[in-house]
């Protein structure tokens, strides 16, 4: 019942774009509380729903959110909780908090299948915390500053604006445009495990410094280089692995 309410407060917003907390608590026959209550819950589900106050104020969705409002067939649904789950189980995501909000409003979960991209070892504090604060850097729109070791050993010291996290083969890695370079107008990739002594820029990002720059897919390659691998054959599984 209560999913269901939250489905059906989400669909009245996208028809009157307004409503307010009294007016939902009629409708809903729920005390006012109850309706901020429910509205956090949308909110942490990410569907764009925040409330003004004043003579005109309410609970309101962001114009540019689009939903199709036509009921999904239980394979639309399951395909949806697939995406959803399988990002859900990447490491750092507070996964287990994020699926059940979005799932909330579906009456079933997927039992055929099971997502866990995270190491058999424990992740290290200090990574998370690295995600953590790359995470609010892009999306507070702040500078940062770092060290970093680069593929050849290199020390450097960067500042950087963050704007895209990425998870590829087991490791996060983070695009940047690199401040002390602003000729480049190609975003540069920091792999998350090289870098160390981070701190974010107490002010926050001047957009006119960056508003040339873009984010580029181009990856720097190094020529192959050719490797004889010897090993034990106790341990021949880890080449299957790995190689």
């Amino acid at each position: 019942m209560e999913n269901n309410r939250l489905f059906r407060m989400m669909l009245l917003l996208l028809e009157k774009k307004k409503a307010t907390a009294p007016e939902l608590a009629r409708l809903f026959e729920i005390s006012v509380r109850t309706v901020y209550r429910d509205i956090d819950r949308l909110s942490a589900a990410g569907i764009p729903v925040y409330t003004t106050t004043g003579k005109h104020g309410g609970i309101h969705l962001m114009d540019n959110f689009v939903m199709d409002k036509s009921l999904l067939s239980e394979d639309d649904q399951n395909e949806i909780l697939l995406g959803l789950y399988s990002v859900s189980a990447i490491p750092h995501l507070n996964s287990a908090h994020m699926l059940k909000r979005l799932t909330a409003m579906f009456d079933h979960k997927l039992e055929w299948i099971e997502f866990d991209f995270s190491p058999w070892r424990s992740i290290s504090l200090q990574e998370r915390e690295l995600f953590n604060q790359v995470k609010q850097a892009i999306l507070t729109k702040q500078l940062m500053t770092f060290h970093y070791i680069d593929s050849n050993g290199e020390p450097s010291l960067e500042t950087v604006e963050p704007v895209k996290l990425i998870f590829k083969n087991n490791t996060w890695y983070f695009k940047g445009n690199g401040q002390s370079t602003p000729s480049i107008t190609e975003a540069q990739t920091f792999k998350m495990k090289r870098v160390s002594e981070l701190k974010l820029l107490s002010k926050p990002l001047d957009q006119s410094m960056t508003a040339g720059l873009r984010v580029s897919e181009k990856h720097v390659t190094s020529p192959p280089v050719s490797m004889k691998l010897i090993f034990s054959s106790t341990i021949a599984y880890r080449v299957h692995d790995f190689f």
